[in-house]
């Protein structure tokens, strides 16, 4: 199973860990909200956005925020 990591964890993120955790491995999650990943038992880790791809372990990310200004500026 291909290893992947979510940004975000709010409601958009906790959709795709429902609906693909049986597709994909997902190992964590980069967010600053560490207590949403705890709240809603999220698999994996809380990676900070000071982890390059080479410490998590996957260069494969699902952009998973509903911000469009945030989702910009985490794009670019």
């Amino acid at each position: 199973m291909e290893k992947i990591v979510i940004v975000g964890t709010g409601g958009l993120a906790r959709e795709f860990t429902q609906f693909f955790s049986s597709t994909y491995n997902i190992i964590g999650y980069m967010s600053v909200k560490e207590k949403e990943h705890k709240d809603f038992f999220l698999p994996g880790k809380i990676f900070r956005d000071d982890k390059s791809w080479d410490q998590i372990g996957t260069n494969l990310a699902v952009l998973a925020v509903s911000s469009s200004i945030l989702k910009e500026e985490l794009f670019y």
